[in-house]
């Protein structure tokens, strides 16, 4: 540890000296609207407006922790097609795509199959799966070009979030129908790659009504698909997908405030191997229902969410079904000059069917009330407290502290000292499990447990921010201790008959194992001139379990990034990126050691017009020199294999607005 906070310590020095002298514009104030005229400013500085660390709007350095956000002009100049892409530019989040149809994302640390260590939302409203937790990336009813903003917090955040925002949260914030109108009625994405690769979105923005208590909405449609890398061979994985979707999205402006609806819903047929099951071309739906009432005169949200998620496949009379309910109230109350305090209720219900299960209809639900103040401590110095307290029906209650406290030593500089908490509570396959595999041979009965605990994550982060007349530095030194995580105990072992050791015949989850996570992350954006950004990133992890040493995602991260406007009309991008080697865990067999690698992604786009939104014809490309690369253990599962590696893929892409 202590080699750890020198280096880190050393690291940040380097990154202060480097920086120089900033100059910039202080603009502390109180409210949440203290930053509405000075937006577009923030934005260009590298400092946007986030909402996810603290839930009230403030700049990326007045946050009470350490978040990232990819802003819809990165995703632009990128040209990546799908969130998971995106998510690989940000310091300490691990991606691991096993097929074109499999993506796990953590945040510092512990990367494997189905890892349920992170929260993710599309616009405040969680998407996580109750059933084995982690996240449907591929399934999920999202277009592209509706995205305005992604934040990722990182580190614990139970506090405002509850369980599962056990390792950070990604809030995924769509464009209101006002925002897409200003880029036109009508948006259009259409994107064709290799392995018949197809991204294609539209949509059309309009209203109705009398000015001031009009309707605006947007009507969306799209279709994602892919043949996978497997390209449906014989032997190969199966990893193909097609996902027609439907988004709506509505505003109604009332005489206080304002009543929105939005509706989602993609259903296809795509490819999925479980450690359990393999799901081939098998029917996928998800539904996505959310309502809000938004008194912004009182600070008041009233939110309600249906969400749920199904894959059948008839033919082996095989079901994975998901329901969830959520309702939630939240205002925000300043008392006085110093004091911004956000206090709110929450309800989520779950019910599940599953063939893991037995068949079996499972269901659990929980309840939370939580509060934070913001309160200014002294001139431009402020401390964040919060306390979350949730209570589950199976697991009894948790409570989830956090304290952080923000000092600006001056108008661009930003030091931040926080603690937070966490839990995870075990998914109902954890509770509830029930199959049996073959284990060398002989079956293996697998089983949960309805008395196991949550897991718990108690985080420490010292931060450090310069903000600079066109970008930023930043440094994040953590230690995070994990306790109670979820593991096998195997049991009923059976020797066979001329069989050189004993076999078990069942496996019991359990909470048998604590960790430690530790590491630092330095992230740095510059304009290099009018026309050229830099983007660079390197993140270190040290991870111990059980007291011994254990990698389970890589030591170390780097990312480099230029994007610059190569002519009036020519544009381009280059990433890199080096995923050092790690230890991966698998459910079936031993861990299984995935090398280091070095990606190269790249975009050449051309305006076909100069307007204020022109059309643009691009060509995209990840790992850009094809040199195919493992990312997650390939473990078969009857007989089929689970993970390949990962090749090129090119795009054609063709975008625009009007």
């Amino acid at each position: 540890m202590r080699r750890l906070i020198n280096v880190a310590a050393a690291s940040t020095l380097l990154l202060i000296m480097l920086a120089g002298p900033g100059i910039g514009q202080n603009v502390q104030a109180t409210g949440t609207d203290r930053y509405s005229s000075d937006e577009n400013e923030l934005l260009m500085m590298g400092n946007p407006l986030i909402i996810t660390a603290s839930q009230t709007k403030q700049r990326v350095s007045d946050s009470p922790m350490a978040i990232s956000v990819i802003t819809e002009d990165d995703i632009r100049k990128s040209g990546y097609t799908s969130v998971t892409d995106l998510l690989r530019s940000i310091p300490g989040v691990d991606v691991m795509e096993g097929n074109r149809s499999q993506v796990n994302v953590v945040i510092r640390g512990f990367n494997f199959p189905f890892a349920a260590s992170l929260l993710v939302m599309v616009d405040g409203h969680s998407i996580y799966q109750d059933s084995f937790g982690g996240t449907f990336w591929t399934q999920e009813p999202l277009l592209m070009s509706q995205i305005k903003q992604i934040e990722v917090v990182r580190g614990p955040g139970s506090v405002l979030y509850g369980a599962n925002a056990f390792g950070g949260v990604i809030n995924i914030i769509t464009k209101t129908p006002a925002e897409m109108a200003k880029d036109g009625k009508i948006a259009l994405l259409a994107a064709h790659g290799e392995e018949n690769s197809t991204v294609t979105e539209g949509s059309y923005t309009g209203s109705v009504g009398k000015a001031g208590h009009e309707f605006a909405y947007t009507v969306g449609g799209g279709f994602h698909g892919t043949d996978g890398i497997g390209e449906l061979k014989s032997g190969a994985v199966r990893d193909s997908y097609s996902m027609p979707i439907f988004t709506f999205r509505g505003t109604q402006a009332l005489h206080k405030g304002s009543l929105n609806v939005a509706v989602a819903t993609a259903q296809g047929k795509i490819d999925v191997t479980t450690p359990y099951t393999n799901y081939v071309d098998a029917a996928s739906r998800t539904n996505r229902f959310v309502a809000d009432y938004k008194d912004d005169a009182h600070h008041l949200t009233i939110s309600g969410r249906v969400y749920g998620t199904a894959v059948t496949q008839t033919d082996d009379n095989v079901v994975e079904e998901t329901n969830t309910q959520e309702f939630t109230i939240q205002q925000q109350q300043d008392p006085s000059p110093r004091h911004e305090i956000i206090y709110g209720a929450s309800y989520r219900g779950v019910r599940v069917k599953s063939t893991d299960m037995g068949g079996a209809t499972k269901s659990d639900h929980i309840a939370a009330i939580f509060a934070q103040d913001q309160y200014e401590v002294a001139h431009n110095t402020h401390l964040f407290t919060g306390i979350r307290v949730d209570n589950h029906s199976i697991y009894g209650t948790d409570v989830s502290p956090r304290v952080s406290l923000v000092r600006h030593l001056d108008d661009h500089q930003t030091l931040r000292l926080s603690y937070s908490s966490a839990f995870q509570d075990p998914t109902l396959f954890d509770t509830y499990f029930n199959v049996t595999l073959p284990f060398s041979g002989l079956p293996i009965h697998v089983l949960g447990d309805t008395s196991l605990k949550p897991e718990k994550i108690n985080g420490v982060e010292l931060g450090y921010r310069r903000d600079l007349p066109k970008g930023y530095v930043e440094a994040s030194l953590f230690h995070d201790t994990i306790t109670d995580l979820l593991g096998d105990i195997l049991g009923g072992f059976v020797q066979p008959p001329g069989f050189p050791f004993p076999i078990p015949t069942t496996a019991t989850t359990t909470n048998n194992a604590s960790a430690i996570a530790q590491g630092f992350e330095l992230d740095g954006r510059l304009a290099l001139n009018a026309r050229t950004n830099l983007r660079a990133n390197y993140s270190y992890l040290d991870t111990q379990m059980n007291r011994h040493q254990a990698e389970f995602s890589p030591r170390n991260h780097v990312n480099v990034s230029v994007d610059s406007q190569l002519t009036r009309r020519i544009n381009g991008y280059v990433g890199m990126r080096y995923v050092d080697s790690n230890v991966e865990r698998t459910f079936t067999a031993a861990p299984v050691t995935i090398g280091s690698y070095v990606d190269f992604d790249g975009k050449l786009g051309y305006k076909l017009a100069d307007k204020n939104h022109p059309w643009e014809i691009a060509v995209t490309a990840t790992n850009l020199f094809n040199v195919p690369h493992m990312e997650m253990p390939n473990v078969p599962v009857n007989g089929q294999p689970t993970a390949a590696a990962i090749p090129r893929r090119v795009w054609l892409q063709l975008s625009g607005n009007w």
